[in-house]
């Protein structure tokens, strides 16, 4: 197996700012949630979250920390009887999806670093962003409690 170091940093408009060094290890991925794109995301996430609670893993290719989290995600996801809905967004292949979504955060007055990074669940639920949880550090019980705060039960 390869290993090569790259040092990323990734600015896109008023969004994120990742500088360090990212380690990309060459191998198989781990599998992530189905992603949706910029034309999939009105109907898969917005529209869907009037209906169940959708939570947006906001995720790289590249960003290291974010492979285990969506295996945490749907660990937690497993016992909450179909009252969420995971997706993955690459926020290389949508940059104006992620522009929409900060936006949204800030006009529910979602906290939010200035300079956000990944990786990142946004929980929608009736059409707009309710929650943000950033990092990969989280264990499952605080996914659950965050699935648990963000569906509304």
């Amino acid at each position: 197996m390869s290993r090569r170091i790259l040092s990323h940093c990734l600015s896109l408009p008023g969004a994120f700012l990742l500088v360090g060094l990212s380690l990309i290890v060459a191998g198989p991925t781990v599998a992530q949630a189905p992603g949706v794109t910029e034309e999939s995301f009105t109907a898969e996430v917005i529209e869907a979250s009037k209906h169940t609670a959708v939570f947006v893993n906001l995720y790289a290719v590249w960003c290291r920390p974010c492979r285990p989290l969506f295996q945490k995600l749907e660990t937690a996801a497993a016992g909450q009887d179909g009252r969420v809905k995971l997706v993955s967004l690459d926020i290389d292949s949508n940059p104006r999806t992620v522009e929409a979504i900060l936006m949204m955060l800030d006009q529910q007055d979602i906290k939010r670093p200035p300079n956000m990074q990944i990786p990142a669940v946004v929980a929608f639920r009736d059409g707009k962003p309710m929650g943000l949880m950033i990092g990969a550090h989280y264990d499952i019980e605080a996914l659950r409690e965050f699935f648990d705060k963000n569906t509304g039960s």
